[in-house]
Formats: C-alpha cells, sequence, structure tokens
C-alpha cells in the first residue's frame, strides 16, 4: 500500500534534536509558524507525517522526492542546496503514543501550486523546501486541505494500538519484525477510488523511504476518520518499503 506515493508527500531535508518527540499539534503549531514567514503567504496545510523507527535510519533524498512523481523538483527555500540524506532519530516510547521524532508537513498556496515541505524534528528549528514543477501539481493537487476538525495524534495512536478489538499492538505480537510506525495526517484524497480524509496509521518492518527494500513483507495498516474513529483495519503484503 503506496501511502506517501498516493498522497504525494515526503521528507525533505533536516537534522534531529534531543527534545521530547512531539505530537502532531505540537509539532504543526511548530511548522505553521516558520511557514507563516515564507513570501506569498496563504498557505494551506494538505497532508502530515510522523514517523517512528526503532532504529536510526538514513533516508536518500532520491527516494523521497521520486514519491512526489516525475518532473517534480525540490529546492531549498531561501537558496542553497539541499542534503542528500536525513537521518531520523530511534524512537524508543510506545507506538501508541502518538509521538514522532519527525513530523513532515505539505502545504499549497493552489489547487496548482506552489508547493512547500516543513520538516519538523524534536529540539530543532524547521526545514523548509519548495516543490515546483508540472509532476507536483498533477499529483498533489489531488489532495484537499486538511480539515479543521482533525483531532491530535495521542488519542487516535492509543486506540490504534491497544484499542478494543482490533488493534495493531496484537499483529505486532505475532510478527515481532514489525518495527516502524508511519502516522499519516491528510485532506480528502481519493485512495483507490475511495475517498479518504483523516488518519492512516502503518506498521511495517521497514523505515520508510528507505533504501535496502524487503520483499513479500507483511504490514498493518489502519484508517481513522477525523474525529478518530475507527474505518477500516488491513494486513497488506508490501515491498517493504512500500510508502
Amino acid at each position: 500500500m503506496a501511502l506517501a506515493s498516493i498522497l504525494g508527500a515526503a521528507v525533505l531535508l533536516g537534522s534531529s534534536g534531543g527534545a521530547s518527540p512531539p505530537t502532531f499539534f505540537e509539532a504543526r503549531s511548530t511548522a505553521n509558524d516558520s511557514v507563516a514567514t515564507v513570501s506569498g503567504g496563504g498557505w494551506v496545510l494538505l497532508t502530515a507525517f510522523g514517523i517512528d523507527v526503532r532504529s536510526t535510519a538514513t533516508i536518500p533524498l532520491s527516494n523521497i522526492v521520486n514519491t512526489t512523481g516525475s518532473g517534480c523538483t525540490p529546492t531549498a527555500v531561501g537558496g542553497g542546496a539541499l542534503a542528500r540524506t536525513i537521518t531520523v532519530p530511534a524512537y524508543s516510547g510506545s507506538f501508541g503514543a502518538g509521538r514522532a521524532p519527525l513530523w513532515t508537513f505539505l502545504y499549497r498556496q493552489s489547487a496548482s501550486g506552489p508547493f512547500l515541505l516543513a520538516n519538523v524534528f524534536a529540539g530543532a528549528s524547521p526545514t523548509l523546501a519548495n516543490l515546483t514543477g508540472a509532476g507536483c501539481a498533477t499529483n498533489l493537487s489531488k489532495v484537499a486541505a486538511m480539515p479543521s476538525t482533525l483531532v491530535d495524534s495521542p488519542p487516535v495512536a492509543s486506540t490504534a494500538w491497544s484499542g478494543s478489538g482490533v488493534n495493531a499492538s496484537s499483529f505486532a505480537a505475532g510478527d515481532p519484525a514489525i518495527d516502524t510506525l508511519l502516522m499519516v495526517a491528510t485532506g480528502s484524497v481519493k485512495v483507490s477510488g475511495y475517498s479518504f480524509s483523516g488518519w492512516a496509521f502503518e506498521y511495517a518492518p521497514c523505515a520508510p523511504f528507505g533504501s535496502a527494500p524487503l520483499t513479500n513483507e507483511t504490514a498493518f495498516v489502519m484508517l481513522f476518520g477525523p474525529h478518530g474513529t475507527l474505518q477500516t483495519s488491513a494486513t497488506v503484503q508490501t515491498g517493504c518499503p512500500s510508502v
């Protein structure tokens, strides 16, 4: 299930700090303050990613940019060079906490762009990158603005991990290879003909956007509405990393 490819967003650059990992709301506030300083204004939030990995992961920039589609070029806000790789710090907390050492936010000014990415690492200033080109408009214009009613990550993460009925901790107990959580918050987007808006949680045995893909791995995916109500869950076979 190629969540990131479908939603068209990615991690682009940055380095980590040593502070406690933020929740979605905490990281969003930091990102919004930073994005507000970028010329043009009127930035609308589309999608956010929170990444938890049990072991430090180094992600090639080329793998990440490719998820936005061809013809989409990243440039550092204010000029300068982009890092070729980023390092996602290891996360030792519970997958039910709704916190992540790295959150990435995708914004746009209009349906045709321009588009902007903001990375928020715990304890560090946000880093920003522009995304320009026809590929950006083709893929990223399919995502609607994130709903203002979207709940914060902790209550959804808690339900996903240990809620009554189907939950991710039961799945992970039977598959000790599960060591990564990707949390995706998004505005309305069509996924295989299905319109979805809210939270998607994917538990997998590898880091998102990694450089050493595995094959025939099993991931567990849970979809929640904007208010945190479980809509569906499924195990999926993936050429990990699938996101």
